[in-house]
């Protein structure tokens, strides 16, 4: 074990869950080891792609011609889950794995994932609701042979909303604590790097995506690891491509992946968007967050958990690690 995992897990050992978006701040790891992570992360995600544009490109040609657009859009979403691996080798060289930017010292909370998705899913159809009854939304299940396309498109987005996550929600939000030193702040910048990584969609439409990344910055302070987050993210992506259309039907998803073909929404339309993100969000917070069914299910909360908030939990956390300490 090399001196980075030794200290990695000694801080572990003495700061048990910590939020991820402080690991860098609490462990003192320094700005320029995130950016020489970074470089490293950036030539493993070259090296990475290259070889996935390969088995893709393989692949795409031995699918038939009826089904070579879908092929060809779950490629694309799987080109995006395998910068899993290349954050996941940048951080092994700097001692750490990728649960360091999803949930310090944890495991992975698959229910918290899924809750979070069910819920965003359900806000969403609720909110949507006024534009289907006017005609302006098309809200509907595929049909009995497309549900065949259903487990392959879910893996597809789980695997490129948790790639982005981990990025930018994971890694640069850690480096931009350290240079902010407030997670407030440091959500501008990462709101407007991950506006900017969807160079397929035209300018207003990345307005919207800076308000989706700031509420997902929101989720991600207030729980204190990632699971919540990429479910919204998810049910996000999937409520898009496959419930709501703007006629009956369901798109292939190479239409799905080529956002770029799409008309520009005006002024009007911008404003729509976010309008109905902040209900969303809103209705989310009320079902979700505020009643505690994300974090803890159905299980009723008593008193001391719904004042178990963010900053409590930090200093019960740090008293620990005091007590630790004078013992030892």
């Amino acid at each position: 074990m090399s001196d980075d995992d030794s200290r990695y897990q000694e801080f572990l050992r003495c700061h048990p869950a910590t939020p991820v978006h402080l690991l860098g701040v609490r462990m003192g790891v320094r700005l320029t080891d995130y950016l020489g992570g970074l470089v490293v992360f950036i030539c493993l995600s070259a090296l990475t792609l290259v070889l996935a544009v390969c088995i893709g490109t393989i692949i795409v040609a031995l699918a038939g011609p009826s089904v070579r657009p879908s092929v060809t859009g779950l490629m694309g979403l799987a080109l995006m889950g395998s910068l899993l691996w290349a954050l996941h080798g940048s951080l092994r060289l700097q001692g750490r794995n990728l649960m360091s930017v999803i949930a310090p010292g944890q495991r992975l909370h698959g229910a918290m994932f899924l809750r979070s998705a069910l819920v965003y899913m359900l806000c969403m159809t609720v909110v949507s609701a006024p534009q289907a009854l006017m005609g302006n939304l098309h809200i509907g299940l595929p049909s009995l042979s497309q549900w065949l396309w259903l487990p392959a498109l879910v893996v597809g987005f789980a695997g490129q909303t948790a790639a982005e996550e981990a990025v930018c929600r994971g890694y640069l939000a850690q480096a931009f604590q350290i240079l902010c030193r407030n997670a407030a702040l440091a959500a501008v910048p990462v709101a407007l790097i991950f506006a900017a990584l969807h160079l397929n969609f035209p300018l207003e439409k990345r307005m919207g995506l800076i308000g989706f990344s700031l509420f997902a910055s929101y989720l991600t302070w207030q729980f204190g690891r990632l699971e919540a987050t990429i479910g919204v993210h998810i049910a996000h992506n999937m409520f898009i491509s496959v419930l709501a259309k703007k006629a009956p039907g369901f798109p292939s998803l190479r239409e799905t992946a080529a956002k770029a073909t799409l008309p520009s929404l005006d002024l009007s339309g911008v404003l729509a968007f976010l309008v109905t993100l902040l209900l969303t969000a809103l209705l989310y917070w009320l079902l979700g967050v505020r009643t505690g069914f994300i974090e803890q299910g159905w299980r009723p909360r008593s008193r001391t958990d719904r004042q178990m908030s963010q900053h409590r939990r930090k200093s019960i956390i740090d008293r620990i690690s005091i007590q630790r300490r004078n013992h030892e």
